[in-house]
């Protein structure tokens, strides 16, 4: 075949390739919905809302026992946590809200200058659905949303985990995040990917430094996302470290 035999040829498919590519396209989101619905019911999660503020706030709950709040990250959805949530919630309840802004629920922003209002908001949210004090995990944004919730009611956090870095550590002057991190008081697990390629893994060193008690690894294969890219994983370091730190007295 000539060149330009194979140049036409490849001229005259190209319009049926663009049609398949958006039929499959359609058709990968028209089965998102169910298989995301279908994972969750399998991982025994429930989806809920809450008033705060008057503003609904989506959320998935499941388990029993010590409550654990799960907080995604930025241009990240609550169903990101739904495999890590699996494995906690036989000894847990789990809950993960859908924050403002990125996903279905409305009113939560990313933590910026230190401003309190997310922080607000999150206890607000605790208080309307009875949660005194839990556990608290996030990826990202939703780490330095963990971080300012420890600093602004340390007595609602019972421990503290970043899944991947917390979002705002990479300037060589303290961050708001650094700042709040040296601030609270609650324990802290930091599970970090050294193959991050958005926060170097030679961060941890750093805050290793800033919170010589804290808990810190970094898992050797993974980067940015560690409960996406391995969430067995991530339940297998965070559920003992959930056990050491346990502050009620055994749930059913």
């Amino acid at each position: 075949m000539s060149i330009r035999t194979a140049h036409h040829w490849a001229l005259s498919l190209a319009p049926q390739a663009g049609f398949i590519h958006a039929a499959t396209s359609r058709l990968s989101h028209l089965l998102k919905a169910p298989l995301v619905n279908l994972n969750r019911r399998f991982a025994g999660l429930a989806p809920r809302e809450a008033r705060v503020a008057g503003q609904g706030l989506h959320y998935l709950e499941g388990g029993r026992g010590e409550p654990v709040l799960l907080l995604h990250g930025c241009r990240a959805e609550q169903a990101h946590w739904v495999d890590l949530a699996r494995q906690l919630r036989p000894h847990h309840r789990v809950i993960v809200p859908d924050l403002g802004g990125f996903g279905a629920g409305e009113g939560f922003e990313a933590p910026r200058g230190g401003r309190a209002g997310p922080a607000e908001r999150l206890r607000a949210f605790m208080d309307a659905i009875g949660v005194q004090r839990a556990h608290v995990a996030g990826s990202a944004m939703g780490g330095a949303l963990g971080a300012l919730l420890a600093s602004e009611y340390p007595g609602r956090v019972a421990s503290l985990a970043f899944f991947g870095a917390p979002q705002g550590l990479r300037s060589p002057e303290p961050t708001d995040t650094e700042r709040l991190i040296d601030a609270g008081q609650a324990p802290l697990l930091v599970l970090w990917g050294r193959r991050d390629r958005v926060f170097h893994a030679s961060g941890a060193r750093a805050l290793r430094w800033r919170r010589p008690d804290a808990d810190i690894q970094v898992l050797e294969r993974l980067g940015h996302s560690p409960l996406m890219e391995a969430p067995l994983t991530v339940a297998q370091r965070y559920r003992p470290f959930l056990e050491r730190h346990r502050w009620m007295s055994r749930c059913a």
